[in-house]
């Protein structure tokens, strides 16, 4: 159970990361 938990965690956090990433690709393209 445990792992299944750290696997949905890492994953999620991944996701979170790319999604920052592409907001802040999007935003330094409109300011240039």
């Amino acid at each position: 159970m445990n792992d299944v938990k750290r696997q949905y965690n890492v994953s999620n956090h991944l996701q979170t990361r790319i999604d920052t990433h592409t907001h802040y690709e999007i935003k330094t393209r409109r300011f240039r």
